[in-house]
């Protein structure tokens, strides 16, 4: 008896561990399931997040893209403006220049018109108000220029000295060429418009001065020699018209243009003005 019952209580232990390693042996193996199952689901949601941030990278290089493309629209856009307002502006600049080239035309027009008319005694352009040295600055700007013309008068013939366009001892345009003062006499008018005339006239200037030109300049000089005779020749007309002004009705026997070897006819009334009148070329400059 004794021994059945040590085997019974033994067999009963046994089971009692058996039950106790199975309740173990299904613990672990449902934490492990756990386990399993936890990692697989973190496994998926790390597959999820990786979809939604695949998703959204997507996205934003969809909406770059498209800003992008904007962007490319809108510079193309600009550009084109910019391009049509470069093209509009340097149109508008060309044609500016256009009207600027012809007003300066026709004022070159006018001018040589103006110029010929006095010359020639055209009827109907007004000669300006004759022009004296009468400050102390222009009386220091004529002294200057007649020095310098001295200078250039007594300078060597024999092409050792050069004068250029630049260097040329020009009238200052402050003064008359002339230099006629205020209070002058009209002789002393007439004789300072006849050296003035003599001095400047283009052919006697070149005879007298060519060696001492510079020949790549030679042309420039002599065409700004012209323009400084047609000053002298404007004074003239100036200071004739003064004196009309001064004795209505006649003119007077001998005006400042007989000081260039040029007679008008006194017979012609004064208001038809100098520039109508007959002039009679007694013989050019000698």
């Amino acid at each position: 008896m004794t021994s059945g019952s040590s085997f019974e209580q033994d067999m009963d232990l046994l089971r009692q561990r058996m039950k106790a390693e199975r309740h173990r042996s299904d613990r672990e193996r449902l934490e492990l399931l756990s386990q399993m199952q936890e990692a697989m689901r973190e496994a998926r949601r790390r597959q999820d997040d990786q979809e939604s941030s695949m998703r959204r990278h997507q996205a934003f290089l969809s909406r770059a893209r498209a800003e992008a493309d904007i962007a490319k629209a809108h510079f193309e856009a600009d550009m084109k403006r910019r391009q049509a307002f470069f093209e509009e502006s340097a149109a508008h600049a060309a044609r500016r220049e256009a009207e600027r080239t012809q007003h300066a035309e026709e004022q070159r027009r006018r001018s040589a018109s103006s110029s010929s008319s006095h010359e020639y005694g055209l009827p109907g352009v007004a000669s300006a108000s004759p022009r004296v040295v009468a400050t102390p600055q222009q009386e220091l700007q004529f002294g200057a220029y007649e020095s310098a013309f001295i200078a250039f008068e007594a300078a060597p013939s024999d092409g050792t000295v050069q004068y250029s366009l630049a260097s040329c001892p020009w009238p200052p345009a402050s003064c008359p060429v002339s230099g006629v003062r205020k209070g002058d006499s009209v002789d002393r008018r007439k004789h300072l418009l006849k050296l003035a005339l003599l001095r400047w006239h283009p052919d006697k200037f070149e005879a007298a001065h060519s060696s001492k030109l510079s020949s790549g300049e030679r042309a420039a000089i002599m065409e700004k020699v012209n323009a400084v005779l047609r000053r002298v020749q404007a004074e003239r007309v100036a200071f004739a018209d003064a004196d009309d002004a001064g004795t209505p009705g006649t003119r007077p026997a001998h005006s400042y243009s007989a000081a260039a070897g040029v007679q008008i006819d006194p017979t012609i009334p004064a208001a038809v003005g100098p520039r109508t009148a007959k002039y009679a070329y007694e013989g050019r400059f000698q």
